[in-house]
């Protein structure tokens, strides 16, 4: 049986400070390799902090270029990072508070809150 190293980043979000965000998580991701982690897990709506009144102007889709450095890290490292942030699907004008997976071989996967 192999084993997977999991982690809960106990991160701190600035409210719609989504460079400093990514920043901080790069440091995360960093710290957490470091350590052996395979897979990184962020709070919900880490990216933008949860403000519900900033979210609409935040809101990305999936392959937005924003999180470049977050994908481009989580395959130099070899990790898989979960990070929370608003997401719009297909051009869609609904916002959803979503996830995405960043995975170690650049993939790039949505899960959208359900309830």
């Amino acid at each position: 049986m192999t084993a997977l190293t999991i982690a809960a980043a106990q991160s701190i979000s600035i409210a719609g400070d989504v460079p400093g965000n990514i920043a901080r998580h790069l440091a995360f991701m960093r710290v957490a390799a470091e350590h052996g982690v395979q897979l990184l897990v962020f709070p919900e709506l880490s990216l933008t902090g949860y403000e519900p009144s900033l979210a609409a102007g935040l809101a990305i889709a999936p392959g937005d270029d924003v999180v470049a450095p977050l994908r481009e890290m989580a395959r130099e490292l070899r990790i898989t990072a979960v990070v929370g942030m608003p997401i719009r699907l297909g051009g869609a004008s609904e916002v959803l508070i979503g996830a995405l997976v960043l995975g170690p071989d650049g993939s790039v996967a949505v899960y959208t809150k359900q309830h």
